[in-house]
């Protein structure tokens, strides 16, 4: 099984709004190989693939707020043909981001990519699309478990109930 990294994991930088690593890519996908391994089964092409992967050298996109911090917002689209989203941001230069306590990975079969239109040139069956960091003790950020679970553009379902979703939205 041949996997890759989709073109929009290139923003996911130490200066992006996104998670990052520090490690190298090679490493990302040692993980990501490891834990699909241990599915001991076929994932099926048909839906996205979720991973957990081991946080050590990952970083969330949240920081630590200290007073005198603003904020700002950006209504902007994220890649290709997605519709546009609010994505907030604190304004502080060189605010660090807090080290990961949890990582998901998401990948998409060339299939289901083929699918919804999304495909890149790679040749790969699997392409990683979303590589994303909670800090430790923080769920996901709400307005992106709500866009998942509502099935917004850009956003990947993650199959839970209402009821499991109100339970995160608790935390």
């Amino acid at each position: 099984m041949k996997i890759a990294f989709h073109p929009i994991l290139k923003s996911n930088t130490p200066d992006s709004h996104k998670t990052h690593w520090t490690i190298s890519d090679a490493e990302v996908m040692k993980r990501v190989v490891s834990e699909i391994d241990g599915l001991g089964e076929q994932p099926d092409t048909s839906k996205p693939l979720i991973l957990s992967i081991p946080p050590a050298a990952f970083y969330s996109p949240m920081v630590k707020l200290v007073e005198g911090d603003s904020g700002t917002w950006d209504y902007l689209v994220r890649y290709g043909e997605e519709k546009p989203r609010k994505q907030e941001s604190v304004v502080r230069p060189g605010a660090e981001k807090l080290p990961a306590g949890k990582v998901e990975v998401v990948l998409y079969s060339h299939a289901l990519l083929a699918e919804k239109k999304e495909n890149t040139t790679l040749d790969a069956d699997w392409e990683i699309v979303s590589i994303n960091a909670s800090a430790e003790g923080c769920p996901i950020h709400p307005i992106t478990l709500l866009k998942n679970h509502l099935g917004v553009d850009g956003g990947t379902d993650h199959k839970l109930t209402d009821a499991e979703v109100m339970a995160q939205l608790r935390i």
